[in-house]
């Protein structure tokens, strides 16, 4: 036997955006609210969690920017926020035997990324492949020009590994190959420091301060 329910407001899903339109409706006076989720949480792709006793987000992580940015003017006024001070090229890298990688050839890696973004901005418009495409076919010229081979090769090649995963990360995709090139540089991005990061709490702050 089936029971039937009769509400005002049926949201799907229980993610930010359900979540927002719940509190923006209550905030309205309308209460007569059912928001279904199949998961056994709320939040969506939004989710943080415990590990080693510190907030680890398997979500979104990062506020990126500050100017028109809905989740800056929330959490902003709270001082919930701090500059991550994350600093590419301060990194150190680390090959599969945990030995540090030469840091000239680090920096010269690296390099050929800053190159490659730079350019991107009008190639990219055009181009019929994915992210990891275009990276993977404009390092190709890079090696191919400077004539790069043996150790040089092999640290610049690892560098373009680590740079298509930490895109994805970026783009919120599994695989840099499954993000649009002409779509990277179609979307517009918040003015503002782009490494902002929760100073506890983790991403799902946000759900905490939706409800």
């Amino acid at each position: 036997m089936s029971s039937r329910m009769n509400v005002k407001v049926l949201i799907v899903g229980a993610g930010v955006a359900g979540v927002a339109a719940a509190s923006r409706l209550l905030e309205k006076g309308i209460s007569d609210i059912v928001i279904l989720e199949a998961e056994d949480r709320i939040g969506g792709r939004v989710h943080s969690t415990s590990f080693g006793g510190c907030t680890i987000d398997m979500g979104g992580q990062w506020v990126h920017g500050e100017k028109d940015n809905a989740v800056f003017e929330m959490a902003s006024p709270l001082n919930l926020l701090a500059d991550s001070a994350f600093k590419l090229e301060l990194s150190e890298f680390f090959d599969s035997s945990g030995g540090r990688v030469d840091t000239e050839l680090v920096s010269k890696g690296l390099g050929i990324i800053h190159h490659i973004n730079e350019e991107s901005a009008e190639e990219m418009k055009v181009f019929p492949g994915s992210v990891g495409d275009y990276y993977t076919q404009m390092f190709a010229k890079v090696f191919k020009k400077e004539d790069m081979q043996g150790t040089q090769y092999m640290v610049a090649k690892s560098v373009l590994d680590w740079c298509k995963k930490y895109q994805a990360s970026l783009d919120g995709s599994d695989s840099c190959f499954n993000a649009s090139g002409h779509g990277h540089v179609e979307y517009w991005t918040c003015e503002g420091n782009q490494l902002l990061c929760w100073k506890q709490g983790g991403y799902s702050t946000v759900i905490d301060l939706l409800t």
